[in-house]
């Protein structure tokens, strides 16, 4: 039911593919209204799917229906392993400057307009990684792979 007011379906309209004519989310993507647009500007390739691919995903999607699965979460302070290994520390320690002193320039040069944090820092990092390694900036279309 979520996903279908977030996509904008009716779940009336729909049929469903699962146990017992079940509705499932494969069903509610299907019957959104397609996004034609990529980001305006944006040039994007179309791989299309071979044979083995097609497989591995309809097995995965398969596993993913039927099999029960558990997801774990752990929570690691991860300042006492840095400081055991000398190594470890050293280089934690040299990124923590160098970051710290980066922040700090650009902070002061921004005339307290702006204040940059670490989240700053990752966002940048991913939107660079997302632009330079194409296969990272992809979706699967069910019957392509459309690379941005």
């Amino acid at each position: 039911k979520k996903v279908a007011s977030e996509q904008g379906v009716d779940l009336a309209t729909l049929s469903g593919s699962g146990p017992g004519g079940r509705i499932r989310a494969a069903d509610v993507f299907a019957g959104a209204p397609s996004v034609a647009a990529a980001v305006h500007g944006a040039a994007f390739t179309d791989i299309p799917l071979s044979s083995v691919r097609k497989v591995i995903a309809q097995r995965l999607m398969q596993s993913k229906q039927t099999i029960p699965h558990y997801y774990l979460t752990v929570d690691i302070e991860i300042s006492k392993p840095l400081t055991q290994g000398a190594v470890s520390y050293t280089i934690s320690i040299f990124f923590s400057y160098i970051f710290s002193c980066l922040r700090k320039q650009l902070n002061q040069s921004s005339s307290g307009d702006l204040k940059l944090s670490i989240n700053d820092f990752i966002i940048q990092a991913s939107a660079l990684t997302m632009k330079h390694v194409s296969g990272v900036n992809s979706s699967w279309m069910e019957s392509f792979i459309r690379r941005v």
